[in-house]
């Protein structure tokens, strides 16, 4: 029974392999809303001449449009004759290549949890009703599009000048700047001898504001 077993699993195993092989990953189940049209990506082995990229370009009558040179991935426009799947197929077999695949569409990724965010038009707006008001699409900041490319990073402090904030803000709780010399320091004196005393979490400067209105000399890290 062990010995059955054992082969059946080295079957299976070489049934596993014998596909990968034969149908690479990127030929299966290629969704044609999810990747440019006519387009593809292409990646060689290390030590290619130009010509034999060229030779390859040439092998499906495309035309290199753009390179990736961070990552040596060349960006090919195929003829209209020729689709992305028939473009893989000619190049599966191509030894000077790494890797073809299409040019798939990201799509946003990096909008918040907030379950509140779709009431901020100023943010993101698509129109969307809000207190019973309709807004205009796109008349927002870009934010969404911002995160796409990057979402910031906690060694950036970033200074906000305005009438106050509420320091603890669940959004803002663990990400306020705070100033560990007056955090620390004694009561009622100015231990960073920056002129200010107990500014651990910005200054207000206007008397007798509550606590939460923190106002100017507020710093809190990057969104």
């Amino acid at each position: 029974m062990e010995h059955y077993t054992r082969n059946n699993l080295v079957i299976w195993i070489a049934f596993v392999f014998l596909c990968v092989c034969i149908f690479p990953v990127h030929l299966l189940a290629i969704d044609n809303n999810l990747y440019v049209e006519n387009e593809i990506l292409v990646k060689f082995k290390p030590g290619i001449t130009k010509q034999q990229k060229e030779t390859s370009r040439d092998s499906i009558r495309s035309m290199k449009t753009n390179e990736i040179s961070a990552i040596g991935v060349e960006q090919w426009k195929l003829p209209e004759d020729i689709s992305v799947e028939d473009a893989l197929t000619i190049l599966k077999n191509n030894v000077h290549i790494e890797y073809a695949e299409p040019n798939y569409i990201s799509t946003l990724n990096a909008i918040p949890n907030d379950p509140d965010f779709n009431l901020q038009w100023s943010l993101l707006n698509e129109g969307q009703e809000v207190n019973g008001s309709t807004g205009t699409a796109d008349a927002d900041i870009q934010l969404s599009d911002a995160w796409d490319i990057y979402t910031g990073t906690n060694e950036i402090v970033v200074a906000v000048i305005d009438s106050g904030c509420a320091v603890n803000h669940p959004d803002l709780l663990n990400n306020i700047w705070t100033n560990e010399a007056e955090l620390y320091g004694a009561e009622n004196v100015d231990d960073d001898q920056n002129g200010y005393m107990d500014d651990f979490c910005g200054y207000n400067f206007i008397p007798d504001f509550p606590q939460w209105q923190v106002g100017s000399d507020f710093f809190v890290k990057a969104l």
